[in-house]
């Protein structure tokens, strides 16, 4: 099981704090639609390491939301229902904002960084925003798995979810050389 996470990302001419609370919003909103479950700011930890490229602010924002509840880590080869989730999540925001939800990144053994922590080659780190937390340190949002219970299904979120699991094995192109 692991914990519940997203990753908000863009480039703009200044840091779009809108942006991302709009999101962030949005994204609370879907999580008690789909599960049943209330997520509040206090519940909801979001970090950012945004930083000028240039004449450009590339945002970036990590939410992390502690209700108690994850998803199941996808096996290697399998379908996370981490992604699934957010990818029907993206489907239902604004057109000019689904650009701004990573859906790429909720494989199987993706680290996730916590405060005070960089990307490898990077120098902007992971600070907190004010607003969002409980107060407690970051660490408590990246809970252990023994901490963790699997979120319970509504009808809806089982639906959705049956989306994830095992991938269809991916045909194989045959590089065809020309004999000369």
């Amino acid at each position: 099981v692991v914990p519940f996470h997203v990753d908000i990302d863009g480039k703009a001419t200044r840091p779009m704090y809108e942006r991302m609370e709009f999101i962030v919003k949005k994204l609370q909103g879907f999580y008690q639609d789909t599960f049943g479950i209330k997520v509040t700011n206090a519940q909801t930890a979001v970090g950012e390491s945004g930083r000028g490229v240039g004449a450009e602010y590339k945002n970036r924002f990590q939410v992390l939301i502690n209700t108690g509840f994850g998803l199941p880590q996808p096996a290697r080869g399998e379908r996370s229902q981490m992604g699934v989730f957010i990818r029907r999540f993206v489907s239902q925001l604004p057109p000019d904002l689904r650009g701004w939800v990573d859906t790429a990144v909720y494989t199987a053994n993706r680290p996730w960084r916590t405060l005070g922590q960089r990307g490898a080659g990077k120098v902007a780190y992971f600070r907190p925003v004010a607003g969002y937390g409980d107060g407690t340190p970051l660490e408590h949002y990246v809970q252990r798995d023994a901490c963790l219970r699997r979120l319970p299904m509504t009808a809806s979120a089982s639906a959705m979810l049956e989306e994830a699991g095992p991938r269809r094995a991916q045909p194989v192109r045959l590089i065809q050389q020309q004999h000369q």
